[in-house]
């Protein structure tokens, strides 16, 4: 799981994961404007494990500024349950576009 605060706005944070979070599964959000949760769940396949990785982003900014968490899963697979990696490249990457627009 990573979590932190950058200083876009929610959409700009849904819209840019979007582009580099793989298939969308699933979208919600609760509330209105710029102060709603939005909750999302993309797929995306990893040949390394020859199976997929999921990852939930939720983007909010109930305290006044954005926060994002993301959380992956789903990326083990044999009798140990190693995912070599993929899950935590997958929320690495993503989080690699925010670097520049963290915020504490």
């Amino acid at each position: 799981m990573k979590d932190f605060y950058v200083n876009l706005e929610p959409r700009e944070v849904v819209s840019k994961i979007n582009k580099l979070g793989g298939e969308i599964v699933d979208e919600y959000t609760a509330g209105f404007g710029e102060n709603a949760v939005r909750v999302t769940v993309y797929e995306q396949y990893y040949f390394r494990i020859n199976g997929h990785v999921a990852l939930t982003s939720i983007v909010d900014r109930v305290f006044g500024k954005t926060h994002v968490r993301l959380i992956s899963a789903g990326g083990g697979g044999g009798i140990l349950n190693f995912d070599l990696g993929a899950t935590n490249s997958m929320e690495e990457s993503v989080m690699n576009e925010f670097r520049e627009n963290m915020i504490n």
